[in-house]
């Protein structure tokens, strides 16, 4: 099993590339740095409650789907 901070980060490139974002317009919805959102994007840091309900909120899906393993490309409208 992958560990949590990996699914994160494919899920969060995954419904950002979704939506045609950058990183910059993602972390300026949401509210956090750009820096931060590239290492969560890579995997290095561990993403904080607070960060996962921020992210979710900006890309309009419920904050248990940025932990839940996905098998395709994210399908959303923009």
């Amino acid at each position: 099993m992958k560990p949590s901070r990996q699914i994160v980060a494919e899920n969060l490139v995954s419904f950002r590339t979704a939506r045609g974002w950058s990183q910059g317009e993602l972390a300026r919805q949401a509210g956090i740095a750009q820096p931060a959102l590239c290492r969560l994007e890579k995997a290095v840091i561990e993403p904080s409650t607070i960060t996962i309900d921020r992210l979710a909120e900006a890309l309009s899906v419920a904050p248990a789907m940025l932990l839940t393993p996905i098998e395709e490309p994210a399908k959303v409208s923009a």
